[in-house]
Parts: C-alpha cells; structure tokens; sequence
C-alpha cells in the first residue's frame, strides 16, 4: 500500500515506509471500512477523514 501512494513498484518500498506508512494507511482503511458496514449513516465521509488527519499532524507537529 506504501508504493501506491508514493508511486514506486511495491518491490521499492523500503521496510521504513511499509512498516508507517503502509500500516497507518492499512490501518484507516480497516477502521472506516468497519465504521460504514456497522453504522453507514454515521461512517466518517472522505473529507472528514482527512481532516481528522489534519488535524493529528498539526498536533504531533506540537508535541515535538
């Protein structure tokens, strides 16, 4: 899942990026995919997703 967002071959992608960023995305997938089969009328929508990452960088950004 790392390469697709850092669009390189999936065989690139190094342990680092695979063990963050693959899993955090991996992660938010599963999440929200729960979220939309248990209780579609209140599933988090795509920009509130992003935002909600938004705003937890802004805050470890703080936290530095």
């Amino acid at each position: 899942m790392a390469g697709i967002l850092q669009s390189v071959p999936e065989e690139s992608v190094s342990e680092y990026s695979a063990r963050t960023l693959g899993m955090i995305q991996t992660a938010l997938m599963a999440g929200v995919m729960v979220q939309s089969r248990s209780d579609p009328a209140n599933a988090p929508t795509s920009v509130e997703v992003l935002e909600g990452l938004w705003a937890l960088a802004r805050n470890a950004g703080r936290a530095e």
